[in-house]
Parts: structure tokens; sequence; C-alpha cells
């Protein structure tokens, strides 16, 4: 079996496995505009945190450079 065949096989595998979940009523699906404003809410909260940090750096970086 080739590398692109064993990777095609692999997805076949894993589709028909999530397949059977989402019949079976194991997972909940969403649609793709629900998915996306959650990541976005996820991001938001990332981009908040980074500009806190940087804030904390320039702010610990602009006290060595007094002392």
């Amino acid at each position: 079996m080739t590398n692109s065949s064993s990777i095609a096989e692999a997805w076949r595998v894993e589709a028909l496995r999530r397949s059977t979940e989402i019949d079976s009523g194991l997972v909940e699906t969403i649609s793709a505009e629900e998915a996306q404003r959650e990541v976005r809410k996820l991001l938001k909260g990332k981009v908040a945190q980074v500009d806190e940090l940087e804030q904390r750096v320039v702010r610990n970086v602009s006290k060595v450079i007094e002392v």
C-alpha cells in the first residue's frame, strides 16, 4: 500500500467512525456558522490575553530601562 493509499484509508476509517458516532447520537453536531462564532470568541479571548501580556512586558522593560 502506498503512502497516499494508507492516508486515504485512514481518512475513510475515521469518516466511518465519525458517521457512526453522529448517527448513534453520541456527539452533538453544530452548524459551520455556529462553529465559526465559537472560534471567534475563543480567538478574541486569546487576543485579549496577548494584549495584556504585551502590556506587562512593556512595563517590565520600562522598569529595567529606568534602573
